[in-house]
């Protein structure tokens, strides 16, 4: 099959058919399908997640997904980086986001480098697409990973970091950069996905605190954390009060 015959245009933006439970129409989407999750139920994330940081110029966001929140994120952000693993999501990207501001690559954000394997959960469990999750020491691996630390960045306001429990190596894969341009960082806090890995919020957070950062708030329905470098803080105050 080939991968166009994977993919159908759904109300405006083209998605896996094979998200979720069952599959995508042009216009019909399961409730437990990723597709439905993001366009119905928290359709506004990058408008929420983008209003924290002070300026809007350079964001890396992963996982890019079909491109729902990545096509917004364009209209915010001079320049956008995206990462998404799986082939399918990622050639729906293609086709939802052709702006030339934002640079797209198919590949895992980690703390090494490194070809990973993909656990594609819409085939073995019936999930969405965006529950495929990386998975750690298997042979047969074929998907790039690459440290956030490698795009060599001198400008970055905003890290949005989804990418099913795998958190903690994208931070670790950005010390420079994080250390360098201090952005606003957010990221899912799902417990059960962190415990593949041997993570846990407290793990990160306290990554986070000794770089500074102070936790700000809680967004999409409680399951995603915004963080703020200690010096963005005060200059958030300043720009209120002053």
């Amino acid at each position: 099959m080939e991968m166009k015959d994977k993919v159908v245009l759904h109300k405006g933006y083209y998605w896996p058919i094979n998200d979720g439970s069952q599959p995508i129409t042009s216009d019909y989407a399961h409730t437990d399908s990723t597709c439905y999750h993001l366009m119905n139920i928290f359709p506004n994330i990058p408008s929420v997640v983008s209003s924290y940081a002070v300026q809007k110029r350079v964001i890396v966001q992963a996982g890019g997904n079909a491109g729902f929140y990545v096509k917004q994120y364009a209209e915010m952000f001079e320049k956008v980086y995206t990462f998404e693993p799986d082939p399918v999501s990622f050639y729906c990207l293609n086709l939802n986001v052709t702006t030339p501001n934002v640079f797209k690559y198919q590949a895992c954000l980690g703390n090494e480098h490194k070809c990973v394997k993909l656990n594609n959960t819409y085939y073995s469990q019936g999930e969405g697409h965006g529950g495929s999750h990386v998975i750690l020491n298997q042979e047969g691996s074929e998907t790039p990973n690459f440290k956030i630390d490698d795009l060599n960045l001198s400008i970055c306001d905003l890290i949005h970091l989804d990418i099913e429990g795998f958190e903690k190596f994208a931070i670790l894969g950005a010390i420079d950069t994080i250390v360098k341009c201090k952005p606003v960082i957010v990221i899912e806090d799902f417990a059960p996905w962190k415990e593949r890995y041997d993570s846990n919020l407290g793990q990160i957070e306290e990554l986070l605190f000794a770089m500074g950062y102070k936790f700000i708030d809680k967004v999409t329905g409680d399951t995603d954390r915004v963080y703020k470098h200690e010096s963005q803080c005060s200059v958030a105050i300043n720009l209120v009060y002053t």
